[in-house]
């Protein structure tokens, strides 16, 4: 069954971002990340992490192919943050972006070849030797299989860590 992320738009923002999110990695990921100029939220929602980047400084492209949820990204627009309603990166030019963020995304998608797609359009706008840092669950936490294609495509340039 695919969610339809149009209708848990409103709620997902109502949320905002909770302390107990910060449980799920996110911390980790700005560890990971560090400080960047040019940051790419792909798949940034209703911009709930793309915010906390620009609050640190950086300037954010946020991608996300729900209307709904860029028309609530809008809505708590920061001057810092450059948000698209699409999948496709083609408008981004080449080796543009410092670094690459994908949160609780890839776990969604069922399709492998979008999955593969997806990252080799995010590789393609980072610079040379760039981060590109994945937050997923781990695939026995959904109780469902897993896509296999992300693997073996970045398979070296994975970085694994123990969330504590």
């Amino acid at each position: 069954m695919k969610s339809n992320w149009n209708k848990l738009a409103k709620e997902y923002t109502r949320r905002g971002m909770p302390d107990e999110d910060w449980k799920f990695g996110y911390q980790t990921v700005l560890n990971l990340l560090g400080f960047k100029d040019k940051v790419l939220d792909f798949g940034c929602g209703s911009g709930k992490f793309s915010r906390k980047l620009a609050e640190l400084g950086m300037e954010v492209t946020g991608v996300d192919p729900t209307p709904k949820m860029i028309q609530f990204a809008k809505k708590q627009e920061d001057s810092n943050i450059d948000y698209h309603c699409r999948r496709d990166l083609s408008f981004l030019p080449l080796e543009s972006l410092d670094a690459a963020v994908s949160t609780f995304v890839f776990c969604t998608e069922h399709d492998n070849k979008k999955i593969i797609r997806s990252c080799q359009e995010i590789y393609a706008a980072l610079k040379p030797n760039t981060p590109f840092v994945i937050l997923d669950p781990h695939p026995n936490i959904l109780n469902k299989e897993y896509s296999s294609g992300t693997r073996h495509l970045l398979q070296d340039r994975i970085v694994e860590t123990k969330l504590d």
